[in-house]
């Protein structure tokens, strides 16, 4: 269950992260024509792919009914848990406080920057498949191996059921799992650490 958890909040990050570059799009098009940024966000978020889409009603009703714009995106921030997100919308709280001429530059900037990261982690990603592939194969076949020589040779099989036999095995099971632990740590991108938690 921890794993199966654990990978679906991966899976919502990855989606709310490549939601992200979309948004800013809309909401940079928004500001140069005009548009104040909670008008420019909450109009960004209704057309924005999902999950983001769902997240313009509870902006829209702080900004109409509630306790105003920023509060609302402190909230969103809280709601969504992730590491870019946190960056997008710290980033817009802080435009909307600082303001000035230049906030659809630097959004326009950080949607880039965002999408020029999805890209690299989605190549990191395939470039690793061939490389699993390898370290799949080059984990089993001594396994195979001594699995059909235990099965065709009986001096072998008897070498192996003894006491001495059985702990190589073992070591060599132990070791075998190690290694294939550390090559996917290794091979693992680091996460962004949340900001300004």
């Amino acid at each position: 269950p921890v794993a199966i958890d654990a990978a679906r909040r991966r899976r919502e990050r990855e989606a709310v992260a490549e939601a992200w570059p979309d948004f800013l799009d809309l909401m940079s098009g928004m500001i140069s024509a005009g548009a104040t940024k909670p008008d420019a966000v909450i109009a960004a978020a209704r057309r924005a792919p999902e999950p983001l889409s769902t997240t313009a009603r509870p902006v829209e009703e702080s900004v109409a009914f509630g306790d105003g714009f920023v509060p609302a995106l402190e909230r969103l921030r809280t709601h969504l848990d992730d590491p870019t997100s946190d960056r997008v919308l710290t980033t817009l709280v802080f435009a909307h406080q600082s303001g000035g001429h230049r906030v659809g530059v630097v959004i326009s900037s950080l949607g880039n920057s965002i999408a020029d990261e999805l890209r690299f982690r989605r190549a990191h990603t395939a470039a690793l498949t061939e490389q699993r592939m390898t370290a799949v194969v080059a984990l089993t076949a001594p396994w195979a191996l001594l699995a059909l020589t235990i099965s065709t040779n009986p001096q072998d099989s008897a070498a192996y059921r003894t006491t001495t036999g059985s702990v190589i095995i073992a070591i060599g099971f132990v070791l075998t799992a190690l290694g294939f632990l550390a090559a996917r740590r290794s091979a693992r991108l680091s996460q962004a650490p949340r900001v300004m938690q």
